[in-house]
This record gives C-alpha cells, structure tokens and sequence, in this order.
C-alpha cells in the first residue's frame, strides 16, 4: 500500500484500533501528534479524557510540546483563513456549494514541511470531517486550555496517579512511596545476610543443593539475581511458560546447525573445527528439545561450543550464522538450565520474605508500580469500570518497548465496558479506543523488559477484533545511501521467526542525492582473521575520519558554493567517554577542534604530565609519577 495513504487512514479512522509499525525516521512521532490533534478537535475527546503514553518523561515532553505547538499553528492558521473568508464575504456573495472550494483558496500557502503538516490538518478538519471554522477554533482553544489536565507521561506515572486513586484497593500500606534504591537496598542487604546465615551455616537445610550450584554459579551472582527477583518485576514466574514454543524453536535450529555443518563439509577428508562445533550445537539443541518435552537429561557435557577461527571457504554470511547458532546452543544446554532452576527454587523463600518487608515498610520500586496496577485492574472490576470510564483515548508510543505486564494493563483499560474479562485474553476492545505505535525491530534488545512475543500476543488481538495494522516506511531523515545500506544488511540478517523475531520491513526515501554536496559512506570492519574490539573500530574510525578532513578542508565545494571549512564540520558521539579516539586523531592530523563536553580531560597526555609534575614536587619518592615524568 501506498505509504501515504497509510498515513492518511491511520488519521482520519478515528473509530478504528489501530497498530502502527514505523521503520527509524518515519515520522511516527509526528503522525501520533497530528492523531492527537483529531481527537480533539474532530472527536471533541476532552484533554483530561486522553492518555498519551512513552517511555521516558523526555519523550513525554516532546510530545506535550509539539501538540501545543501543532495546536496553535492550526489556530493562527484558521484565525488567518477566517479573516480572509469575512473580508471576501462581505464583498462577494457565495453559494453554500463553492464554500468549501473558497475556503481551499483562502487557505494561506504553506511556505515549509511544518506549515504543509498544520495545513493538510486543516484540510482534512475542514474537508473530511466537515468541521466549521468557529467551531475549530473554539475547540482547540479549549483543547489548549485544558491540555494540562490530560495524562501525556511514562506509563510509570500514569500507574502511579491510578494508585493513588485507589490506595486501599490496591493493598498499599499509608506510608507507601516510590524508593530510588537506598531503602530496598538496605533492607535487601540485611535480608541476604541473615539468609546466607541460614543457608550455608550449620545444619543448612538444603546443603546438597547449594553445593551443585554453588559449583557452577558464583554467590555474587546469586546475589544480583536474588536483588532482581525482590525488584517486583514478577511476582509470579512460570519458567516452563513458553516451552512448547521453545523447544520448537530448539529444534528448527538443531536442523539449522546440521544443514550448515554438512554444507561446507562436503569436499573434506573430516570435519574442521567450525563443522564440528555445529555438529555439537545441534546435539546441545536437541538434547534441550527432549528436555523440554519429555524431561529427559541427556549426560553432561563438558567441552565448550566455540568457533576460533573461520576457513576461507565459509562466506561471511554464513559464518556468522554459525557463530550465532553455537553461542545459543552453549546457553540452551539443559543442565545450565537446571542450575538456574535450582538456584530460582533457593532464593524463593528470601524473596518472599524481602517482599514482605517491603510490604512493611512501603517502599515501592517503579516494577511494584507497573504490577500492582496490572492486579488492580485485573482482580478490581469496580476499580477497573471506574478508570476505563475516566479515558476515551489510549495512545502509546513506541509499544514495542512495552513488557508484557504493561501491555495486560492497557488492554484492561481499552476493554469495552461491561465485559470484564478474568485475563488480558479475554479482553474484548473498545473500537477507536487504543493506538499503539512502534518498531518491533527494536524490541530484540529487551528495553525495560521488552518482549517481542508479548508484542506479537498484544498487537495479534487487537487485529483479531477488528483493528487494523498501518505501516509507516518513508524514511524523511536520512539520505539514500545510508538507507540502501540498512535495506541490504537488515533483510538478510532479520528473518521473521514469530516469537522471537519479526520480519524486515524495508525503508525507503524520496531525497535525492542530487540536493546534496558530494558524500561519502566508510564501512569499518576487522580482518577475517582476527576479532576486533570495539575500540579498535573507533580508532580505525577516527583515523579515516581525521583523514577526510585534511582531504577535504579548503577543496570541495558546499552546496552555497562556499569551500569547506573546519567550522562546516561536527562530529558527534554517542557518549563523552569515547570521544578520545577521534581527539587524538585530529591532534595528529593537526586539524584544530573544540570540545562541547569531555569527560577524558585528564587523559589528555598534557593534562597527565603536568600531574605527574605535581605528584613529583608534592612527594620525591613517587617513583612511578616520577617515571612517566621522566618518559
């Protein structure tokens, strides 16, 4: 479908749920803005009636300021077109069925891409929705006034003012509140004190079981995983929830390992150490599948699944494949599982007992948050029909970054009134009532718990009951060389593998290259044979980069006509920490730079001799300063 009527349905069905998947630079943002804006003023939802979901207050902050912002342009822009139509009319007389075509015309032109937006807004109020100009501007004039009182933040805010809503409802204690960590720390520190006291001490009640897993797992993470585990995360965990959907996957995979194994195989007088290395990921694969379908353990294996080196004949493609397969198949081994079983099944009881306390001393952490409200409204039917009645609207950004028990939660409320479904699956959805945006892409990296199989699960019945799915694939921010590049490495690299995995949805861009000074693209790999660091990319990077510069200073030609100049020129990291390797760079290239923040100061070698000096001069006998003086 035509991206642009993709976006045109996705604005005007307002009646309709709908799932949004927008590659990077579609816009996503900017279509739930002007989504946003035809709520208020086409549906009349009132502002304090309308949640606007993120996941982070930065990005809730944008999106409250944009609105505002795309609120008042259509408000001037209107004020200006009716001023016009009064001045026309009271010269001219017009019949009611040129109206709507005048109005077209004495629409001020838009003179960018911001005031084309604000204009196809007005068009589409006036046109599509048949919505008079007064009656324009008396709604968005109240939508301004009110907007304060709509519910635009993280979904961790949201859960909270539900909460306070319903206190007692929700079992918490008078003096519960939000702890940053200190509280919980303390108490969890006590708590595991006390248990280890217990549990490794004289007369240990489960002694035996400690010692195989202490065999295997250290007591610091032990530790880690036990303060995870109190964090409220879950307050039930069901290990074998998904395993029939696991060991499938196990087994698509044994099959995988093996074909690759005998592909390359063919032609040699025995297997080299790559082939045989996926010869043992699909055993360690199938000995998982058996383990989880019919409890058998397979004898344990000592030898590691590891590819050191990769022969000439393996394509890159390929090899990766393989290493992917066999670094999966080490974690799938079913004894590493039952280590973790084992060591679940001994901090139970510590964590019941640290929740407890918490309980006690009402402290909630931002996971107690997210799961109390989801029990709240699951098992609270009154509570739930009294907050599903307070909203029209649920709009969330980036859903892919959902987690599962945020997701239970914004179904319960989207509900149609009166249904009161006993689990999230028996949901039954107000139609028009949930817009859900997002990359599922980008839930492979698990932000705050995402899980693409919830995703999957969520979005799946929210189509199943009539919504529909809309796909956002022009890309307006980058140029078609960068975009080309993401189009050939992530449809080979992405396969679709519900579950676990969803489909690459190519991008695509109207630029043209031909608006543009001369560009150039570098890609910098490390060699076959050895593994590089991500430092040594940096380096590699900042050395072409430095290279570039002294190339292109004072010869090419920009698109003014002017000659490049060192002051045309940023580079910009994603962190201060590993902007060294590029200032060292540029100081070798005697190219002239300065720094917006650097937090590598004192890694400046300047910096780190004249320290040394001071070392030196503060205590003579400082041998080793006085050394990296003297070097």
């Amino acid at each position: 479908m035509n991206p642009i009527e993709d976006r045109d349905r996705v604005r005007t069905q307002l009646n309709v749920n709908f799932v949004v998947e927008a590659g990077a630079g579609t816009g996503k943002t900017t279509l739930l803005i002007e989504r946003l804006c035809f709520a208020l003023l086409a549906q009349q939802i009132a502002a304090a009636r309308l949640v606007a979901l993120t996941f982070t207050e930065k990005a809730a902050a944008e999106i409250t300021t944009r609105l505002i912002f795309e609120l008042q342009a259509v408000l001037q822009l209107v004020r200006c077109q009716k001023q016009k139509m009064e001045e026309y009319l009271t010269q001219n007389q017009v019949e009611e069925k040129d109206y709507t075509q005048l109005l077209l015309q004495l629409l001020p032109p838009a003179q960018n891409e911001r005031q084309k937006r604000t204009r196809e807004i007005v068009v589409m109020l006036e046109q599509h929705f048949q919505i008079a100009l007064k009656d324009i501007l008396t709604r968005g004039e109240l939508a301004l006034a009110q907007l304060e009182r709509s519910q635009i933040g993280t979904i961790h805010s949201f859960c909270a003012d539900i909460l306070r809503a319903y206190p007692l409802e929700a079992g918490l204690t008078p003096n519960a509140e939000i702890d940053k960590g200190t509280r919980a720390q303390r108490i969890f520190d006590t708590q595991w004190n006390h248990f280890l006291d217990i549990q490794l001490g004289e007369n240990a009640p489960h002694a035996e079981i400690w010692k195989e897993v202490l065999a295997r797992v250290s007591l610091a993470d032990l530790y880690n995983c036990a303060r995870e585990m109190c964090s409220g995360k879950a307050e039930k965990y069901d290990f074998f929830a998904r395993k029939e959907q696991l060991a499938q996957e196990f087994l698509l995979r044994a099959q995988k390992a093996q074909q690759l194994a005998n592909q390359f195989e063919k032609g040699q007088k025995k297997p080299r150490v790559i082939e045989k290395a996926l010869q043992q990921a699909a055993r360690r694969f199938t000995q998982a599948h058996a383990w989880l379908t019919a409890n058998t353990l397979p004898p344990e294996e000592e030898e590691t699944i590891k590819i050191n080196s990769v022969p000439k004949d393996w394509d890159k493609i390929a090899a990766e494949e393989a290493k992917s397969l066999c670094a999966f198949a080490e974690q799938a081994d079913p004894f590493i599982q039952t280590w973790i079983l084992k060591a679940y099944g001994l901090l139970q009881e510590l964590v019941e007992q640290v929740r407890a306390r918490y309980a006690t001393e009402g402290i909630l952490s931002f996971d107690d948050l997210i799961v109390k409200t989801r029990d709240l409204l699951q098992h609270n039917l009154l509570v739930r029909r009294l907050v599903q009645e307070k909203y029209d609207a649920l709009y969330v950004d980036e859903f892919q970054d959902t987690d599962p028990v945020q997701g239970e939660i914004l179904l319960y409320l989207a509900e149609q009134k009166g249904n009161g479904s006993a689990t999230w699956q028996e949901v039954k959805l107000e139609p028009g009532k949930l817009f859900v945006v997002g990359d599922p892409k980008q839930s492979i990296y698990h932000f705050r718990g995402a899980d693409i199989t919830a995703y999957q699960l969520f979005t799946n019945l929210i189509l199943q009951q009539g919504g529909q799915k809309a796909y956002l694939r022009q890309n307006f921010r980058s140029e078609p060389e960068i975009i080309a590049l993401a189009n050939e490495v992530g449809a080979q690299v992405m396969h679709e593998k519900p579950g676990f995995q969803s489909a690459y949805e190519a991008i695509f861009t109207n630029k043209s290259t031909t608006d543009h000074s001369a560009a150039e693209m570098a890609l910098v790999c490390s060699s076959e044979q050895e593994q590089a660091l991500a430092d040594d990319f940096r380096h590699n990077q900042a050395e072409i980069v430095a290279r570039w510069i002294n190339e292109n200073v004072g010869k090419m030609r920009l698109k003014d006509g002017q000659l490049l100049q060192y002051k045309d020129i940023a580079i910009l990291s994603r962190a201060a920490t590993t902007l060294w390797p590029y200032t060292d760079a540029l100081r070798r290239a005697g190219i002239a730079f300065s720094i917006e923040e650097d937090k590598d100061f004192y890694k400046r070698q300047e910096i780190s001799d004249f320290l040394n000096l001071l070392r030196v001069l503060n205590d003579p006998q400082d041998k080793i300063s006085l050394v990296g003086l003297m070097r």
